[in-house]
């Protein structure tokens, strides 16, 4: 995975490109001090994920991403503020991480980075029948299904959980919204949660964590917790 650094300060970049060095799967392609240059370099390079400071002189980190329009390139907020961490969710930013950033915490973030991209990279061959017309009040909105992450059943409608972190709330049944997602893709793990397999990162105590859902860990219902066990494949 290549990365880039975009940050206006020096001793940032000394410590992240440190960290880079001890995880054999990143490969340092370089560094901007500003954000005019940062997209710059994105446009001219093959960039996986970038390592992003909110602050910066010229434009922020969120002008950066107004400006970048490339859903592909995973991005982690690497800042010394806490006050903007609600509005990097509107961004779709894979992990906020607060100055001073410790190794463990930015493994972690890079860990859900190089998760997001092999999910949206995925193998499986997705077809126009892949493709769902939905009503969202009185707009017909496309989505296509591999992009969905979660469906979350509530009292008369359905929230549908998108990759890059967005929701649409639609008016259809579980059962048939079950029917219409294809079930060697997607896997029904409580009355109420629908989740993508691919999605999924970590299992523990009967409950999941999903990728794209911002809304905590998912509990697994006993009843779809043996169906589960059997759908896992290649543990070591």
């Amino acid at each position: 995975m290549n990365v880039w650094i975009v940050d206006d300060e020096p001793i940032a970049h000394k410590i992240l490109m440190k960290y880079l060095e001890k995880v054999p799967s990143l490969t340092y392609l370089g560094s901007s001090y500003n954000g005019v240059d940062g997209i710059e370099a994105l446009n001219s390079n093959r960039v996986d994920i970038v390592l992003l400071d909110i602050e910066m002189p010229e434009i922020s980190g969120f002008d950066f991403l107004n400006a970048l329009n490339d859903d592909r390139i995973a991005v982690i907020f690497t800042t010394a503020y806490s006050d903007y961490a609600i509005k990097s969710y509107d961004y779709a930013v894979i992990d906020y991480l607060l100055k001073p950033i410790s190794f463990e915490r930015f493994l972690k973030a890079i860990n859900k980075a190089i998760h997001k991209i092999k999910l949206t990279n995925s193998d499986i061959q997705w077809n126009e029948e892949d493709i769902i017309w939905v009503k969202e009040g009185k707009k017909m909105l496309q989505i296509s299904k591999k992009k969905i992450v979660v469906v979350r059943a509530m009292k008369d409608y359905m929230e549908v959980f998108l990759l890059d972190g967005k929701k649409v709330i639609i008016h259809i049944t579980m059962s048939r919204l079950e029917q219409i997602l294809n079930s060697k893709c997607f896997i029904r793990v409580s009355r109420s949660h629908i989740v993508r397999k691919e999605a999924i990162i970590s299992i523990q105590d009967q409950h999941i964590e999903v990728e794209g859902f911002q809304e905590g860990r998912i509990s697994v219902g006993g009843t779809y917790w043996d169906l589960l066990k059997r759908d896992i494949k290649n543990v070591v």
